[in-house]
């Protein structure tokens, strides 16, 4: 990758767009269930966006079945809410938390100094973030 970069220059000026993430107040009203990224979406920076997308779209599903099987369309959407608070309310604080820290200069300037500090706690939310074990 050195050889590559070996004639790199750095761009003065570089502009950044975002955030891009996207909350919604409910996912759907009556008569409408939301899922994947018009159910509200997430800033790329932590990779969680098409399995949040994927795991609302099953809850969406799921309800939506529900509903139809019991004839009660009325409280579709708080329980598409309430599952969702459920399965998906802490991936969407932590990405919250990243997009917070990303947009504050103070911020990523205090999670620098802490990641080289106690970089165990970087590869914890890297791990987090991942999903991975």
């Amino acid at each position: 990758m050195a050889s590559r970069f070996a004639r790199a220059t750095f761009d003065p000026d570089i502009r950044v767009l975002g955030p891009l993430a996207a909350d919604v107040r409910a996912p759907g009203v009556p008569g409408l269930l939301l899922t994947g990224d018009a159910a509200g979406f997430v800033d790329p920076m932590t990779g969680d966006g098409i399995r949040l997308a994927m795991q609302g779209s099953v809850l969406a599903a799921r309800e939506a079945l529900a509903a139809l099987e019991h004839g009660d369309l009325g409280g579709a959407v708080a329980r598409l809410a309430s599952a969702r608070a459920r399965e998906l309310a802490g991936k969407l604080r932590f990405n919250r938390l990243v997009r917070g820290v990303v947009d504050s200069a103070w911020a990523l300037h205090a999670a620098s100094v802490g990641a080289r500090v106690v970089p165990f706690a970087v590869r914890a939310a890297v791990r987090y973030a991942g999903d991975a074990a």
